[in-house]
This record gives C-alpha cells, structure tokens and sequence, in this order.
C-alpha cells in the first residue's frame, strides 16, 4: 500500500491535493491553519520508511508507517512508530540557526513529543493514540 501510495502521489493523481498536518492530535500550527503541498515522497522498504516532502521544503518522515487511507479531503496514516517533521521557521533564510523539528514516538500505547523550538514551549499534553498518526487535510 505504501509503493502504492508513493506512486500515485508523485504522478500528482493522489485525492488530496494540500492540506493542514496534524500528528496523533497535535496540530503543527493552528488547526487548518497551514496549507502544504507534497512535491515528492519516497519508501525506503528495506527501514519502512516513507519520506515525504512538501512545497517549502519541510519533510515528514514516517517510520512503519500503518494503515494509509485517502479520502477526498484528507489522508491519514492510522499508526506509526516515530514521526519526525522537520522546517524551516517561515520568512527567514534555509539555514541550519533556522531549522526546526517535532518528533514524535509511540511505544506500545504511549506517545511522547519533542521539539527544538525556541519562540514558545512546545506541549505535547494533545497527543492521543486514538488520533490516527498523520492527519492531512
């Protein structure tokens, strides 16, 4: 499903065109407050794990990635083991000062965040495993 899913996506024939990120119930900005478009995703299936890169060049990476449904104005991934999305801080030059990351990892039934980000302090208390991993809409 997830060759499936890399192949539809870089031929532009995938359902959701951009969308808001939200990981297990932990929104990246407010809620549909972001709008990102995949230039281009990639499976490693030797380390199954899905890469995926959007417009401004942040990346998501997706690691056994579970359960990928696509619907017209969404996609979700129902679980995965880590998640790691990494940007730019918007309006400020591509550089290393600039880069910023959340990660997130699930062990069994329990999830923890961390973030680099030094403009406020990062909270995590949203994160559910009810949630499905990756919400795209």
């Amino acid at each position: 499903m997830t060759e499936e899913f890399v192949e539809k996506y870089n031929k532009k024939q995938g359902q959701l065109k951009g969308g808001a990120l939200c990981f297990y119930g932990h929104w990246f900005g407010r809620p549909y407050d972001n709008y990102h478009q995949l230039e281009l995703a990639t499976f490693d299936s030797l380390t199954n794990t899905l890469i995926l890169t959007f417009n401004e060049k942040e990346t998501l990476t997706i690691f056994n990635p579970q359960d990928i449904s696509e619907f017209e104005n969404k996609l979700t991934i129902g679980s995965t083991d880590k998640i790691y999305w990494k940007w730019f801080s918007y309006g400020k030059p591509r550089t290393d000062d600039n880069l910023y990351f959340i990660e997130i990892i699930r062990k069994e039934n329990t999830l923890t965040g961390h973030s680099n980000v030094d403009w406020y302090k990062p909270d995590f208390k949203d994160l559910n495993i009810a949630n499905p991993a990756l919400l795209w809409t």
